[in-house]
Order: C-alpha cells, then structure tokens, then sequence
C-alpha cells in the first residue's frame, strides 16, 4: 500500500510490483493507509477531509466519510475489524463502529427492511408506501420471534428500541442520553487547541442523535452567532426543563458560561419552585451585574455602565465573572473583511491591503473581535452564509477589521491576542504592533482619551499556517 502527494492510494501485488486494481482517488495529499485485520477493506487518511474507508475488491469507498470531522492524522482498526479508531491534531480522538455483518441474512431480513423504509415492491413490480397499521403490526411480529443472539437480531432490535433511551448503536453498550451528555460537556468546555466550528459539529450530532435531550438546546446556543436565535434556543430550553436538580443546574452552569445569569436563574427555579436557591446558584445571581454593564454599553449609555462596572469591582467578585465583565466593553460593529492572500504581509504591506478589495474578499459586520479559527479557517466558523459559502481557507488569509466607538473620557487598555500577526490602529496612529509569524500571543496598549467622543479604531490581522486566533479586549482604568 503507497500514499502520496498525487492524491491517491494504491495497493500494489507484493510479488510482482503490479497494481492492484484502480487508484483510491482522493482531494488532496494522502497521509496513512491501513488494511482491515481481514483484508478487505481500506482505511484513507488525507489532509483537508475526513477519513474513508474503501473495499479492496472494487476501489470504491464503502459508507460516508468519517463524519464532518477534518484533520485526521492517524486511523487503525480494531484487531477483530469491528472498529476503527481515529485521532486528530485538534486534541481529539474517535471510536468508529465499522462491523462487518458477513453472517447469511435471515428470512425476515426483507420484512424488516420494508417496516424500516415504508416502501414495498408488489407482485408485478409497482413500488407503494406501506399503511402504518400494516408497519406497525410487521414490527410487533418481528419483535416477537425469538432472540438467536445474532447480530442481525441485535440490529433489528436496536432499530426496534427508544431511540431516546437506547445505546449509540447495535454493538455498543453506551445509552444514548449518556454519550450526548459527555459530547456537550467536552463541547461547551471549549479544550485548547480545537477549533469552534468543530465543536459546533459535535453539538449538531448530538441533536440529530436526540434532539428532546434536556441540555442540547443551551449546548446549541453556546455556539449561535445569531444572538437573537441564540436567546430563542435558551428560552426554548427553559421552558422544556424537567423539575430536576441535577438537570436543572447543568442547564444553570451551561447558561452561566454564555453570561446569561438572568436565565441561569430561571433555570434554577425550574428543579422546584419552593426550594431555597442553592448557594452554587448564589454566585450566579452576583454574576447578574455583568449583565446590566453589557446591556448600558450597548445601549451607548456609557458613563452609566462605566459608573456599574465600578460599583461591580467594589463586590470583590471572582476572577471568571471579572473577565466577564471586562468583556463587556469589547462589544461595537466591527466591519470585518476576510480575504486570501499569497503575498507576504511582513514585507509588502500595501500589497497584502491590496488584497483586501478584491472580488475575493468576503466582508460582513460582526459585534466583536473574537475568532478561534483553530486549523479551520474563517469559513468554516459559519458566520455569515456567504462567509461559509466563499470565505478563505485555513492558510494566507488576511483581515482587516474597522470600527468606531464612543469612548469616555479617561484610560483605556487595549489586549490584541493573534496567531499569527496582527496590529491595532487607534485614531490613525499604531498601538499595538505584533505584526511577526508567531503562536497565540497576547499584547496590551493603553489609550487616552482625552475628552468623551469617538475613536477610530482598524485592526489588520494576517494568518500563515498552522493554529489560527484574533481577539481584541477593551477595558477602562480606573485610577
């Protein structure tokens, strides 16, 4: 077996040095292959796309990708070939079912593929829908005759069971509402170095697993850009919480973590109208402040939400709900343009500001500075339609991002975290400069603003290879 960089791979006669029927046609390079304990199958693993898994006989790929899943460095498979493990540079590993049902198909096999489908072939060849009466007495039939132990009775009986509360698939022993709830707790902690468009693909497959679980609705909103649809699916959630506890307070903590304090309450007062508020939920209602900050800064009354935040700093509150807060002033329409570049920004600026204006570039408003590209690129982090339709890929790529917002009178620092380059522009003039091939790194600036009135502030930002994040944090210095 060969891989390479002309997007194919081959399996070659040992003896011989003769190919072994057609190339495995691929996209892009070709990383790894590897056979099956049995043989007859292929698994692929390219740069850009999911793995596949391909029968040997033919060369065709056998299922779907792995997924949505990208950036697949590794894959093997289990030594009995019911199973296929892969692993990531996004610090992620996977655990695929790929078992062979090699075993002769029982009797009843076309029966149930009929009751599955809702479609059925008559005598003379006309396809028609089958009644539900008809499906469902088929199903009650099916479930009745005796359980051999094969693996055909298993996957009848799977398909057959809740599929709320069944297991993830017929082999495995892991229910259902367990795996989604591991899935939003990975998802929603955000781990170091995976990019948010993929996380967002795990909480989407949770939800096409089960789209009634308690929590998936606030998993959802964690990543909606919309914040309007992203209210919706929270207000959603509240209403359909059970009166439970432990439920009830996850929803509270996943709430918390998106700075909506005011519903993490409503979901606390969801387990049990007469109970006491718990004192993990006290903590949460001290978070209620941030919420007023953000809404005064929105609204542009500014000197108020500077006077909240000051009376805030007087609590002594936590160190997670001050980075909260001090996010609060980071919120203004941002112009932000996306567009491809191969010029090098470092030694030809104005080319690579060139680049911005044309047809390529894709340009949209955006309420902050806040973009973990990860190994993704801006396309892949849904933002705006177009964006994902015709945005740039994860490699040479550049933005420019401008806005003006009305600043008080009196400090202010700016924080401009990038991998790679970036520079913050303020009233014409440069603050930050960070403009070098580098990893995350986080540069600060203080401002002066002599009297209240607007600012103009523009940040460039250039990304090589590799991990990719921007983000720009604004706060005021008391003295």
């Amino acid at each position: 077996m060969t891989t390479g960089g002309d997007k194919t791979a081959r399996v070659w006669e040992a003896a011989t040095g003769n190919p072994v029927g057609t190339p495995l046609r691929h996209d892009a390079t070709v990383y790894r292959a590897a056979f099956s304990p049995e043989g007859s199958r292929i698994v692929t693993v390219s740069a850009n796309s999911p793995g596949r898994i391909w029968d040997v006989a033919s060369g065709k790929p056998l299922g779907q990708p792995l997924g949505e899943w990208r950036y697949i460095t590794r894959a093997a498979f289990s030594p009995d070939g019911r199973w296929l493990v892969t692993g990531s540079n996004g610090s992620t590993a996977r655990i695929w079912e790929t078992a062979l049902y090699l075993a002769t198909p029982p009797q009843w096999l076309p029966r149930f593929l009929t009751t599955v489908s809702g479609r059925e072939i008559s005598a003379d060849g006309a396809e028609g829908a089958v009644s539900e009466e008809k499906r469902q007495l088929a199903r009650d039939e099916l479930m009745s005759t005796s359980d051999d132990g094969s693996e055909w009775q298993r996957i009848m009986r799977w398909y057959f069971s809740n599929p709320r509360t069944r297991t993830i698939s017929p082999n495995s022993s892991a229910p259902i509402t367990e795996h989604i709830a591991r899935e939003i707790d990975w998802a929603v902690s955000k781990p170091k170095g995976v990019a948010a468009a993929r996380l967002r693909e795990v909480v989407e497959e949770a939800y096409r697993l089960n789209s009634t679980h308690p929590l998936i609705h606030f998993a959802l909103a964690a990543f909606e850009p919309d914040p309007v649809a992203a209210d919706f699916l929270c207000d959603y959630g509240i209403k359909r919480l059970p009166a439970d506890s432990a439920i009830c307070e996850k929803a509270a903590d996943l709430l918390t973590q998106q700075e909506r304090p005011q519903k993490a309450l409503e979901a606390v007062r969801k387990s049990a109208a007469d109970d006491p508020v718990p004192e993990w939920a006290e903590e949460i209602s001290r978070s209620a402040p941030v919420t007023d900050i953000g809404n005064l800064w929105a609204q542009n009354r500014k000197a108020e939400a500077l006077a909240a935040y000051r009376s805030f700093l007087g609590t002594n509150p936590s160190p997670a709900i001050l980075a909260k807060a001090r996010r609060c002033f980071s919120r203004t329409r941002w112009n932000v343009t996306w567009f491809p570049s191969e010029v090098d920004p470092r030694e030809h600026p104005d080319a690579w500001r060139a680049d911005a204006a044309k047809p390529e570039a894709v340009t949209a408003d955006q309420p902050a500075l806040d973009f973990k590209y990860g190994m993704s690129g801006p396309k892949a982090l849904k933002l705006t339609p177009e964006l994902t339709a015709r945005g740039p890929g994860r490699e040479n790529f550049g933005m420019i991002a401008r806005a003006k917002v009305i600043l008080p009178a009196g400090r202010w620092r700016f924080a401009l975290r990038s991998d790679d380059g970036s520079r913050l522009i303020v009233n014409g003039k440069p603050l930050i400069e960070s403009w070098v091939h580098q990893e995350a790194t986080t540069k600060t600036g203080d401002f002066k603003q002599a009297a209240d009135g607007p600012v103009d502030l523009v940040v460039e930002y250039f990304q090589m290879d590799g991990w990719a994040e921007l983000q720009l944090l604004l706060e005021p210095l008391f003295e």
